[in-house]
């Protein structure tokens, strides 16, 4: 038999090993390792074991004629239910899985996991609601001190806006940045820890599914924009009442 790298890593299987397996059949026999394969996808290939149709039929005690598994394919897919319907009547005891049903499980399955992720991330959340609220509450004293200075040596309320609205410009694009870049670096070359077991399952035979980087630019605008945005327009506001404020009575308070 060849198996997949995954099942033979977890059995600490080497070639030329002989493996047994349980079954109904008393003569059967144990197979012999003769090597390994992969995928790019590890679910494909993690658990699979592949040999000769005959020693498979006596592992699993099927005779001739006889299989497990069936695939049907419906020429009308919007008749799969019905069918899967009649194919569960005609035998009783099988399991009858429509492909569409079992993408809506996965939907639902992957969906209750995403709600798990975001009730982790509530705390950042609220982090990025505090932050705004402080930018929005008003400037610190040394801000305006700052503010009032330029005003006194001649600068207009547009000037102290322009340079206010780059200074915040500056620092919401670099720290956008540096949480963009370290989330990639946490996701693709670090795999994910902790999410990725929230996400994909706690599976010790798939560890090895490796995460391919796609990265979409309007994607990244968008997550750019919630944060930059808010940042930025919230920071305008009070470097506006501390523009129009009297610098004499700024620099006094």
């Amino acid at each position: 038999m060849i198996a997949g790298q995954g099942l033979a890593a977890l059995l600490e299987l080497d070639l030329g090993d002989q493996v047994g397996f349980l079954s109904t059949n008393p003569n059967t026999f144990p197979l012999k390792l003769v090597g390994t394969f992969s995928s790019a996808v590890d679910l494909y290939t993690s658990d699979v074991v592949v040999c000769d149709e005959a020693d498979a039929r006596a592992i699993l005690g099927l005779g001739d004629g006889e299989a497990t598994d069936l695939a049907v394919w419906v020429t009308n897919p919007n008749e799969s239910h019905v069918i899967a319907t009649k194919i569960a009547k005609a035998l009783p005891g099988s399991r009858v899985i429509e492909r569409d049903l079992l993408g809506r499980v996965y939907a639902l399955t992957y969906g209750r996991r995403a709600g798990i992720v975001l009730a982790a991330a509530i705390p950042a959340l609220l982090a990025l609601l505090v932050l705004a609220w402080d930018r929005a509450s008003g400037l610190g004293p040394e801000e305006k001190r700052e503010i009032a200075v330029l005003k006194a040596v001649g600068w207009s309320t547009g000037d102290v806006l322009s340079v206010k609205l780059l200074e915040a410009l500056l620092v919401a694009t670099v720290a956008a940045s540096a949480g963009l870049a370290l989330a990639y670096l946490w996701v693709f070359p670090l795999e994910a820890p902790g999410l990725r077991a929230t996400l994909a399952g706690w599976s010790v035979l798939y560890p090895a599914t490796h995460l391919t980087p796609v990265v979409d630019l309007t994607e990244l605008l968008s997550l750019a924009l919630a944060v930059v945005a808010p940042f930025v327009g919230l920071s305008i506001v009070p470097a506006w009442r501390a523009a129009t404020t009297d610098p004499m009575e700024s620099m006094r308070s």
